[in-house]
Parts: structure tokens; sequence; C-alpha cells
């Protein structure tokens, strides 16, 4: 039910922006807008819950599940470009000359160890979401949908860059339609994995029961 309530709004939310003047729909979507912090704040939501429920051994790798969303809150943040001159996820920032070789050596580290992480949390969470998205759990289908949602902006956000960088094809007022699609498509994402993560602990609780 949490998971039909919650789609709903997001679709609702979406197109409803739209309708609203352009100074509000600015406000909304814009960077470090409304729509951006509400973000970060259920990427801290749901690390706080995963943390919570890990403690009290509901959660099986709550930790290394509230860690990942406080990365994604963190990357929504932009944190990957607050403390260089090039953002660290582009390869410009490696090859580049007028970075300090010290600086790049400490990004590196710190990328790499990022990247192990990720790898070895895919590597141990992929089968059981999988396995329980078969079985049609109710937490399965929602960690899906934040994953789906997460695809779907990232490709929302690509077209968006070369349709108006570099083909520049659409319009001012399509383009803000196609962010307030990025925007709430984003915002989607930690709400289902904080919905997953709240339906996982009751599953957890009811299977103990």
């Amino acid at each position: 039910m949490m998971f039909i309530i919650a789609f709903i709004i997001i679709i609702i939310l979406s197109i409803s922006i739209n309708f609203l003047p352009e100074h509000y729909v600015k406000l909304l979507i814009k960077e470090n807008g409304i729509i951006e912090n509400a973000t970060v704040v259920f990427y801290i939501a749901g690390a706080i819950a995963s943390w919570m429920y890990a403690k009290r051994t509901i959660l099986e790798r709550g930790l290394s599940i509230g860690l990942m969303l406080i990365l994604l809150a963190l990357r929504e943040l932009d944190f990957q470009k607050r403390f260089t001159a090039i953002s660290i996820t582009k390869i410009k920032f490696y090859v580049s000359p007028d970075i300090p070789l010290l600086e790049k050596i400490f990004v590196c580290t710190i990328v790499f160890f990022i990247l192990i992480f990720i790898f070895s949390f895919v590597i141990k969470n992929s089968k059981a979401l999988l396995r329980g998205f078969r079985n049609r759990k109710d937490w399965a289908i929602s960690a899906m949908s934040g994953l789906l949602f997460l695809f779907f902006s990232k490709l929302i956000d690509s077209g968006r860059r070369i349709l108006t960088k570099s083909l520049d094809i659409i319009n001012y007022e399509y383009d803000n339609v196609l962010k307030t699609t990025e925007e709430t498509a984003e915002l989607a994402i930690p709400v289902f994995f904080l919905i997953a993560i709240i339906q996982y602990a009751k599953h957890s609780r009811n299977s103990i029961s």
C-alpha cells in the first residue's frame, strides 16, 4: 500500500509542478532547491532507519545499506566537486596538469575504497534482492522501483545535456519540463528505498513472531 501511495504522489507531483508559475518552478527544481534538499533528507532518513534496524538485528547488512544511502546523499549534494577544481567523477581530473599529484593520489585512494565498497555491496545484496523480487516481496518491489527511478533519472539527465548543450534542439520551456521530471524522479529514489527498509523490517519482525 505504501508503494502505491508513494508512486501516485510522485507522478502527481511531477505533473503538478509544471502548471505552477515559473518563479515557483525554479524555486522547487533549482540546484540546492526544495526538491533536492528533500531528496537528501529522505536519503538520511533511510540511512538512520537502516542503522536503527541493524542495531536491533532486524535488518541484515543495515550498516552497509545506511552507508550506501549516505554516499548517494553526498552525491546529491555534489560532494564529488565541492573540494576540487574539477569533479572527481570526470576523467579530466586525473589527467589534468593543473591538479597537484598529491591531490590526485589522495582522491584516487578515496575513490578506490568507495568503488570496492560499492562492488562488494552489489555482490552481497543483488541475489537476495532478485530472489525477493521473483517472490513478489513488497520490500523487493519497492527497492527495485528505487533502482528503476535511479536509472530513469540518469537517462533524463543525459538526454537533457545532449538535447540542450550538444544538439540545441529543445527550448527553455521543454528543458524545464525535463528538469522537473528528473528532480522528481531523483526524489522518488530515496523515498522507495526508505519504504523498502521499513517493509523489510516489518517482514523480518513477522517472520520472527
